[in-house]
C-alpha cells in the first residue's frame, strides 16, 4: 500500500520552515549590523584612514545585501501551516468530493488531521 503523504515531503516541509527562520535571522542581523556600520562609518570619516573607510564600507554593503536577501527569502518561504494547507488541498479532488458527497467538511478535517499526524 502506498502512503498518503510521501515521507520526503514531510522532511522538506520541516526544512523549508527552518530555512525561513534562518532567513529572518539573516535579515535582522544583516540589516541591523550593516546599517549601524554604515551610520558610524559616515560619522567617523575624519578619524579613519581611507583604507579603513573602504574596508568598513565593503563590510557594511555585504551585510546590507545579505539582509535584503534574507528579507526576500523570509517573505517568499511559506510557513508550516501554509504548506500543510496546500498539501491537504492537493488531495481534495472532484472524485473525492463525489465519493463522500454530503460529508465534505468531515472529509477535509480527517484529511488535514491525517496530514498533521504524518508530520508529527
Amino acid at each position: 500500500m502506498e502512503p498518503i503523504v510521501n515521507p520526503w515531503l514531510v522532511y522538506w516541509i520541516s526544512t523549508i520552515e527552518k530555512l525561513g527562520v534562518a532567513a529572518q535571522t539573516l535579515m535582522i542581523c544583516g540589516l541591523t549590523v550593516g546599517g549601524i556600520m554604515a551610520f558610524f562609518n559616515g560619522l567617523e570619516r575624519q578619524f579613519r584612514t581611507a583604507e579603513e573607510i573602504k574596508r568598513n564600507e565593503k563590510y557594511a554593503k555585504w551585510l546590507l545585501c545579505s539582509g535584503v536577501v534574507g528579507a526576500i527569502f523570509a517573505i517568499l518561504l511559506p510557513d508550516k501551516e501554509s504548506m500543510l494547507t496546500m498539501l491537504a488541498l492537493q488531495y481534495v479532488t472532484p472524485d473525492n468530493i463525489t465519493a463522500v458527497q454530503g460529508n465534505i467538511v468531515d472529509f477535509v478535517k480527517q484529511l488535514s488531521e491525517a496530514v498533521k499526524e504524518g508530520i508529527k
